[in-house]
């Protein structure tokens, strides 16, 4: 039985993104609403489509499928803060507005169908803290809408500029090479 890794597809993220990422996980911890591990800004990503287990034969397989997907450059602007899970508020993130972004999404799914297994909706975000725990939901929230986002742009490039790599996030297959 061969070995599997929990994967995903993801775009790298620029240094100016990386920057305001740092920026906000700063902010946050200063406002000490809430206590959380923070995601390392220099290796944040936008995740595309997590793919769960996979193994090595899959990888492969995966790679190849992703090199044919055609698209033409994407521009994606920060949007604001948001978290998952209203219940219990575990994921602290910053949004994407772009329609596009959502195609291409689809474009991988529907590629991918067959190895793509979760049917959940795509929110485009960029995970940037884990909440741990909190006295009141009510100030964690308030502190999301008060935090502002500095609308940074940035491309997602040419079909040539969708590469597929391993990478040190746990070899994780990842669409590369963004401005």
């Amino acid at each position: 039985m061969s070995q599997t890794k929990r994967c995903f597809i993801a775009i790298d993220l620029p240094e100016n993104i990386c920057n305001e990422i740092k920026r906000l996980q700063e902010q946050l911890y200063i406002k000490n609403v809430f206590d959380a591990s923070y995601t390392n800004s220099k290796q944040a990503h936008l995740t595309l489509v997590f793919l769960g287990n996979i193994s090595q034969n899959q990888i492969i397989e995966i790679k190849e499928k992703l090199e044919k997907i055609k698209f033409h450059q994407i521009k994606l602007s920060l949007d604001k803060l948001g978290y998952f899970d209203e219940r219990k508020i575990k994921i602290m993130w910053i949004g994407l507005k772009q329609k596009e972004l959502i195609e291409l999404h689809k474009k991988i799914k529907i590629t991918l169908r067959g190895i793509v297994k979760q049917d959940i909706e795509f929110i485009p975000h960029i995970t940037i803290a884990r909440i741990k725990k909190y006295e009141l939901k009510e100030m964690v929230k308030d502190t999301v809408l008060k935090t502002k986002v500095n609308k940074i742009q940035f491309d997602i490039d040419t079909p040539e500029d969708f590469e597929t790599a391993g990478t040190h996030f746990n070899n994780n297959i990842k669409a590369s090479r963004v401005k």
